[in-house]
């Protein structure tokens, strides 16, 4: 689930005004109050927490006790609002389950799991709806944090918490600001209890780049937007989750092609031991996602001929299964744990050479202007009727070239910056271009293997026979598009910005 929600700070004494009981434009309703108990969880460095995540176990609620797992998203819902998505577990043990210890994998790692702060909670709630449509929850909470059974510190705090994604929830805060209250960093209850441990500077960040910067931050950078990635779409990844599993993938061939195209500032040895992990990691990942691609993409364009093609979307179901089941074994496997350890480690500490000592802009600039390079060298040569292989080789180097591009974008000036950014997202259009005929290619093949497979089946080979001309009118239409798209990106003021 996605969570969303706005926190205001109040007074002791502060009552809810009559006003928001009584306002025209919503129906309030007030829900049975609760009587929360929840044991939070983390490692002794407090890397959960720090990192924006937190595990509870919880009792109190409707349903029985649960465990709740809270993953901070990239873009939050505007200022002041906590913007996450939320896992729930129906588990009465207290100690952590193996499948939920399973889904911090990616912040824990190695260190084990203990409690680390408990509180109780009495939640005051009113249903906040408009026209019969609910728009969020009310709730009035007084928190006691425990030690034992004694209360060591208590607090008070309104949370207002959307029901619907497009829920203006400053909107419906605005008559609690007016009457006293104050919307509060949306800081999680078991941080306020754990205090300055909790909000320590979190285990990976991503370092922010200006004019005295290195080509040791530049690495430093995109190594740590890389494992921030990992980590939080690894648990997405674990659960099966599309996007997730997009996300973790992207994040892994990401930072393969940035550690190619920034190959010289870093150790080879480190190189040598990272890549091959990375890759195997892409190929679990890649099976997964390639057939979600492919099946989504043959949908789109099934129509009216879904029907007949049922024995494919039940073959690639089986195929993603199995699929994920080798990819959650990867997943769980030491193996992975030791990359990620890695990974964490250098991002604190960047494995570079003495070269990463000169200054990041210059270094990013040349790295950039080499991966277009090699882009150009291999897409002079295209036309429509180039091979498959060569517009699918191309759009690799495109890929690569666009990833240097805005890591360079990160280590620029402001106004090289922005055309490195605008010159990244021209390269992006070849790319979908480029994946778009790719994706066609694949399809076609997969088609017509399976309507060999069932020849004997007239309404499956027809179906697919038609299905195969659509593909072919998309790779035809992207071959066509190739050569516009390929003359702007050429255009040299494009390329300004590579140069000092």
């Amino acid at each position: 689930m996605r969570e969303r929600e706005l926190k205001l700070s109040v007074p002791d004494r502060f009552e809810l005004p009559a006003m928001l009981l009584n306002t025209r434009l919503l129906a309030v309703e007030e829900l049975p109050t609760l009587h929360l108990r929840a044991t939070y969880h983390d490692t002794d460095d407090l890397r959960l927490a720090r990192q924006g995540v937190t595990l509870r176990h919880r009792t109190g609620e409707g349903g029985g006790a649960r465990w709740t797992l809270k993953l901070p998203r990239d873009s939050g819902g505007g200022s002041g609002i906590a913007d996450r998505d939320e896992m729930q577990f129906d588990a009465s043990s207290r100690a952590v389950p193996a499948e939920v210890r399973e889904m911090v994998t990616a912040y824990a790692r190695n260190m084990p799991l203990r409690s680390v702060a408990t509180l109780k909670t009495v939640r005051r709630r009113w249903l906040l709806s408009d026209d019969g449509a609910d728009l969020a929850e009310l709730a009035d909470d007084s928190v006691s944090v425990l030690e034992g059974r004694r209360i060591v510190a208590r607090f008070r705090e309104l949370e207002i918490e959307a029901r619907r994604p497009d829920t203006d929830l400053r909107g419906l805060a605005a008559q609690l600001v007016a009457v006293g209250a104050a919307i509060a960093e949306p800081i999680p209850k078991v941080v306020r209890a754990l205090g300055s441990r909790a909000t320590q500077a979190p285990e990976v960040a991503v370092p922010g780049l200006d004019s005295q910067s290195t080509g040791h931050d530049l690495v430093a950078t995109v190594i740590s937007d890389a494992v921030l990635r990992m980590m939080r779409n690894d648990p997405l990844a674990r659960m099966g989750d599309e996007e997730g599993i997009h996300q973790l993938r992207v994040a892994t061939r990401r930072l393969r092609s940035d550690l190619r195209t920034l190959g010289a500032l870093l150790a080879p040895e480190w190189r040598a031991d990272v890549e091959p992990r990375l890759s195997a990691l892409a190929d679990r990942l890649g099976a997964v996602r390639d057939l979600d691609v492919l099946s989504s993409r043959l949908n789109a364009d099934a129509a009216e001929l879904r029907y007949d093609l049922r024995p494919l979307w039940k073959a690639f179901g089986s195929r993603r299964s199995r699929a994920m089941a080798l990819l959650a074994g990867s997943l769980r496997e030491s193996s992975y744990v030791e990359l990620l350890e890695i990974l964490v480690e250098a991002a604190q500490r960047p494995p570079v050479t003495p070269d990463a000592a000169t200054p990041a802009a210059p270094l990013a600039a040349e790295a950039a202007a080499g991966a277009w390079r090699r882009l150009e060298r291999r897409a002079l040569d295209l036309d429509a009727n180039a091979p498959d292989e060569a517009f699918h080789v191309t759009r690799i180097r495109a890929k690569r070239a666009r990833y240097a591009a805005e890591a360079a974008a990160r280590a620029l000036p402001d106004k090289r910056a922005a055309a490195a950014r605008r010159f990244a997202a021209l390269i992006a259009d070849l790319q979908d271009l480029l994946g778009g005929l790719q994706d066609s290619t694949v399809a076609i093949a997969e088609l017509r293997a399976a309507a060999e497979r069932r020849a004997a089946n007239i309404p499956f080979a027809l179906a697919a026979g038609r299905l195969i001309e659509r593909q072919g009118r998309g790779a035809d239409a992207a071959r066509a598009g190739f050569a516009a798209v390929w003359k702007d990106l050429r255009r040299r003021r494009r390329r300004r910005w590579m140069v000092a």
